[in-house]
């Protein structure tokens, strides 16, 4: 698997984290407690922002994990 943020490596490395398919995980995780629906970390093909938190219907992106009770 290739890092999509690596042709763009001045960016800071804080961004790096923020915008990781790990932090997208906690967030969904959090949300979906906060919420009580479902979410899903979804991948958008964007190098700036490639993981996104979202509804499970895959309408956004390709859905790369769902996050459920």
């Amino acid at each position: 698997m290739t890092d999509p943020l690596a042709s763009l490596a001045h960016l800071s490395p804080k961004r790096h984290a923020l915008c990781s398919r790990l932090h997208a995980q906690r967030l969904a995780g959090r949300l979906m407690d906060q919420l009580g629906r479902p979410m899903a970390v979804i991948h958008t093909g964007n190098p700036l922002q490639p993981f996104r938190v979202g509804n499970c219907d895959g309408g956004e992106g390709r859905v790369v994990l769902e996050v459920r009770t």
